[in-house]
């Protein structure tokens, strides 16, 4: 194969390298400028709501709502600042530049030494020095067009992948301001108890008996729930309560004269529900779930059981005095709604 052939074919190939490396979209830098970070939101939330909807149904149920009653779980009330920002990530490390404007360049050269050197090159079958440089100056003016061809289509590439990119960052940005707006209305609900006024959780710990004279009468709650007589007289045989409760777990023991009337129950203070049976000694179990009450520093007993003779209570533990404990129940069961207040004091005080 001859000289020119060669030169031809070289440029030939040169341009189409060229081509088919400009063809490939350019990959865009991240700008740090233009990055925008989502602020973390809590992972809680989702489940502190529907916990909240849970104690709104049972007020409801009650008839009545307890407004005083905020409770931790409540995404408008937060007992701590909101976690750290999580750190930047890294920018991607620089790729390495493609060879193409290196074969753009090439390429001319290669064109230009081709015609300066065709003299030296001119094959044996090319008598006329003439047409010889006539076929050098065809093979050079093609090369030269290829690669003007290639230089254009890289450029069209180029900025066709830096507008497309621009409306991606734009609608990007946008997307973040929109959705944190709602966020921070959502929080900012006029109802919400401010963290300064957040009373700190009781220490309820403690052995506790009952003061039966300062205690209301519960036989309006044993008419509601239909008890018969042995129930009837377990519950006026109440001597008291032990509690214990470390602020994760909240544990409970009814004392009472008679052996056979037992009941001990806990709870996780989060808020997760736990089952035991129910405290008529009626087949089947009620569901319970214990919050805190900033308001008062006290802790919220949600209880819901089914039939027969199914209802709804809300109790509330609270120390109005550092050896006194109350525990007002607000119970509805079949429409009926019964209200009442117990009270127990410390042991040994």
């Amino acid at each position: 194969m001859d000289t020119a052939k060669i030169l031809l074919l070289a440029g030939g190939a040169l341009a189409a390298a060229a081509a088919v490396a400009a063809a490939q979209p350019a990959r865009e830098q991240p700008s740090p400028t233009r990055t925008k970070r989502v602020p973390r939101r809590r992972s809680g939330t989702r489940q502190q709501q529907q916990q909240q909807q849970q104690v709104d149904s049972v007020q409801q149920v009650a008839g009545t709502q307890v407004p005083s009653l905020q409770l931790v779980g409540q995404p408008v009330y937060h007992s701590a600042p909101p976690p750290p920002p999580p750190p930047p990530a890294p920018a991607p490390a620089p790729e390495p530049e493609q060879p193409t404007f290196f074969l753009l360049i090439l390429m001319p050269l290669l064109s230009l030494a081709a015609v300066l050197c065709s003299g030296s090159l001119r094959p044996e079958e090319y008598q006329d020095a003439q047409e010889w440089r006539q076929v050098v100056a065809t093979a050079a003016v093609a090369t030269c067009t290829l690669h003007l061809a290639a230089a254009a289509l890289l450029a069209w590439s180029r900025r066709v992948n830096f507008v497309g990119a621009r409306p991606a960052v734009k609608a990007t940005a946008t997307a973040v301001t929109a959705a944190s707006v709602p966020t921070h209305a959502a929080t900012a609900v006029p109802a919400a108890v401010p963290p300064a006024a957040a009373v700190p959780l009781q220490d309820l710990s403690g052995t506790w008996v009952k003061d039966r004279a300062a205690s209301d009468s519960m036989e309006a709650a044993c008419d509601a729930m239909h008890l018969g007589g042995i129930i009837r007289s377990a519950i006026r045989l109440i001597r008291g309560l032990e509690v214990r409760c470390d602020g994760q777990l909240f544990r409970m023991s009814v004392l009472s004269g008679i052996l056979w009337f037992k009941v001990t129950e806990s709870y996780p203070v989060n808020g997760q529900p736990a089952q035991w049976r129910r405290r008529d000694l009626r087949k089947g179990k009620h569901v319970g779930r214990v919050q805190r009450c900033p308001s008062s520093g006290g802790l919220l007993l949600q209880l819901e059981w089914g039939e027969p003779y199914g209802g709804s209570a809300v109790d509330l533990f609270r120390l109005v005095e550092p050896d006194v404990l109350h525990v007002r129940t607000d119970m509805t069961v079949g429409g009926t709604r019964v209200v009442y207040t117990q009270v127990y004091r410390r042991k040994g005080h």
